[in-house]
């Protein structure tokens, strides 16, 4: 849900996280970002994390998503020779 109740009764906007695992490569090779959950901060100034894998280094890093990266949902997939289509 986008939005939830403040404290003074009005409705206000979550701060969304995104969380990022960093792969580091060799030198000179960039790292690899994968995006492993999301987190919201809470009216009390913490931060739930809901993590889609666990990274096996063990080390997450949040970022503040404020939709710059350009991440798009990917469209629905065409239906296949084999899908059965209404």
């Amino acid at each position: 849900m986008a939005e939830q109740m403040a404290e003074s009764g009005a409705k206000r906007e979550l701060k969304k996280f995104e969380a990022w695992n960093i792969i580091e490569r060799k030198p000179g090779e960039k790292a690899f970002w994968h995006k492993v959950g999301i987190g919201y901060l809470n009216r009390d100034g913490s931060i739930n994390v809901l993590l889609d894998s666990i990274p096996l280094q063990g080390k997450v890093q949040l970022r503040e998503d404020n939709g710059e990266r350009g991440w798009q949902k990917r469209p629905a997939a065409r239906p296949g020779p084999n899908d059965d289509v209404e």
